[in-house]
């Protein structure tokens, strides 16, 4: 069921580690003008994600607008393709007086002819999954993976990972941590995702009618 941003963070976050819940849960998406109103104007996004037409198109929806993620010491997210093969950004900060140590762990593989894809599935209108462990992987059950490569990263407080769309990615919380992320989408990129996106995408309705000649217009830009 639903929990209240409130009781998350008593039960999750707040709490020693010893008397978390088991297991434990990671509180992600969760819209920042919704639950943190209040913060929305601090949140200073660099120069060079600016030009996002993701956020342009969508802002009425909330789509575009950022998230806040709790992320407590020890919860982690599975390997996973976003629903709308967006790229996106995170943005990553420790609890106060807690910096300059691993927050979080993260692995990302190619979003362009990746041997994992051959291990995942499309779940209906949920994520892409995988069948694989990402961080242990078994190469004799799934012996394609030896052939790939895959990114990793730690983030510690202040950093910024950018995503590129359709990658597929796992995280493990290192310590208690929040996160802001966000969709992010531009020009030169958004006619290769709009070829590519599910049809549930608000940005796939690009390909109708004279939306092709414009994604050929910016592809030549």
């Amino acid at each position: 069921g639903n929990m209240s941003l409130q009781d998350y963070v008593s039960q999750y976050f707040a709490a020693p580690p010893a008397d978390r819940p088991n297991p434990l849960l990671y509180g992600f998406e969760m819209e920042l003008k919704k639950h943190c109103p209040q913060q929305l104007d601090k949140v200073v996004v660099p120069s060079f994600l600016t030009q996002d037409a993701f956020h342009l198109v969508t802002n009425k929806t909330g789509l575009g607008w950022p998230s806040v993620l709790l992320g407590p010491k020890g919860s982690e997210t599975g390997l996973h393709i976003d629903t709308h093969r967006l790229p996106f950004w995170i943005a990553t900060v420790a609890p106060k007086g807690e910096a300059g140590k691993p927050l979080k762990r993260f692995r990302v593989f190619p979003h362009k002819d990746s041997p994992a894809l051959k291990y995942g599935r499309q779940t209906g209108s949920v994520n892409f999954l995988f069948d694989f462990d990402p961080w242990s992987p078994n190469y004799r059950r799934y012996p394609k993976l030896a052939e790939g490569h895959v990114f990793e990263t730690f983030m510690e407080s202040g950093d910024l990972l950018y995503i590129p769309g359709g990658s597929p990615h796992a995280v493990i919380n290192m310590d208690d941590n929040l996160a802001v992320s966000m969709n992010f989408l531009d020009l030169k990129t958004m006619p290769d995702f709009a070829r590519k996106c599910n049809k549930g995408s608000p940005l796939c309705g690009l390909l109708a009618g004279r939306g092709e000649w414009l994604l050929g217009a910016l592809e030549e830009h």
